[in-house]
């Protein structure tokens, strides 16, 4: 079978979804903007556009694409990010079309513009199947009038060998590994902590992240470290030194640096939407708290941080939540099930 994804080679997601159709054998190809540095992926025949992120632009190259297309000869084209990569591969009229819903692309952008409505529902009305990575944005699809017979929960998952890793033994750590971006109000995070620090001065808040997507969040603390992004695999192992994982959002899809840190065994303290309550039960395996409550962010933190037993018994309920529901290779079995479904 021959899969070509019109996708944004920036995410991380995208990477390990084409090495893993490229290792299972699939002929795999990639359509994505030329601006991107990236290694090559064993397998993968990637085609580079000029930036495609402006729809001016898409038009300027749309020959070009469709050229590529048909060159490329897929049996399925599947586009991620429905109202960006996966609305221009709508465009080409190609079928079978497969799309997935990132989370922002249906929980906010068509909120804030009537372009990304319309793109949205453009989408939607020339997708075959459609994937989406939460039940929230899986009810919101349907909401809009997709079928639900044509839509199905997939989600971007961990790797089974995280379960394998042993948590070493941090010192009151605490990580926000999210984007810099508002929308994840890092601002929170860093005033919860100074509340945090003046109860417990040994422990450390570590906040990894492109800095220059929010600037002004640079606080100088001796207790808090703003670490650059880092490679997933770096990131991984660094991960593997906290006690405690603080994702407050405003809006999000499953996130999988939640489900990471689950498999490690970090205590998950996070914000009370959707998403969230898929995977954590308020003081039951993690804590959930209002996205912009500062108070209630410290409190929770410190009482994570003093209950080492509690954490210890999290992190075995999260490990077994992570194996049963969000491994990656599983997951990708059920991508695989739905393209089967559709060249037959």
């Amino acid at each position: 079978m021959r899969i070509c994804f019109f996708a944004d080679l920036k995410n991380i997601h995208t990477f390990r979804w084409l090495r893993y159709f490229a290792q299972k054998g699939y002929e795999t190809s990639l359509i994505t903007a030329a601006t991107y540095n990236h290694d090559e992926i064993e397998g993968v025949s990637i085609y580079k556009i000029p930036y495609f992120h402006s729809f001016d632009t898409i038009l300027l190259n749309f020959g070009y694409i469709k050229w590529l297309i048909y060159k490329i000869k897929p049996d399925i084209l599947h586009g991620i990010t429905l109202t960006s990569c996966a609305f221009y591969a709508s465009l080409t009229g190609f079928h079978p079309f497969v799309a997935t819903a990132l989370g922002s692309d249906v929980l906010v952008n068509p909120q804030k513009s009537l372009r990304a409505r319309k793109k949205l529902r453009y989408t939607l009305k020339k997708a075959d199947f459609v994937t989406a990575d939460a039940d929230i944005v899986k009810r919101k699809i349907i909401d809009m009038y997709y079928p639900a017979t044509k839509i199905k929960k997939v989600l971007f998952g961990v790797d089974s060998s995280l379960l394998l890793n042993r948590k070493k033994d941090g010192n009151s750590l605490i990580l926000s590994y999210r984007s810099l971006k508002p929308n994840y109000n890092i601002d929170i995070i860093i005033e919860a902590y100074k509340l945090v620090k003046k109860v417990l001065p040994s422990s450390r808040l570590v906040v990894v992240g492109d800095t220059s997507q929010n600037p002004k969040l640079l606080y100088k603390d001796e207790n808090i470290e703003f670490l650059p992004s880092m490679p997933h695999n770096k990131i991984i192992d660094y991960m593997t030194n906290f006690d405690i994982f603080v994702s407050v959002p405003s809006s999000d899809a499953s996130s999988v640096s939640l489900l990471e840190a689950m498999a490690l065994g970090l205590f998950p303290i996070v914000s009370d939407i959707p998403a969230n309550r898929e995977w954590i039960k308020n003081e039951y395996n993690g804590y959930l708290v209002s996205p912009r409550d500062v108070h209630k962010l410290a409190d929770s933190i410190i009482k994570a941080i003093r209950q080492s037993a509690l954490r210890e018994s999290v992190a075995r309920i999260n490990k077994e939540i992570v194996r049963e529901k969000a491994i990656f290779e599983d997951n990708m079995q059920k991508l695989e099930e739905i393209y089967h479904n559709l060249v037959k």
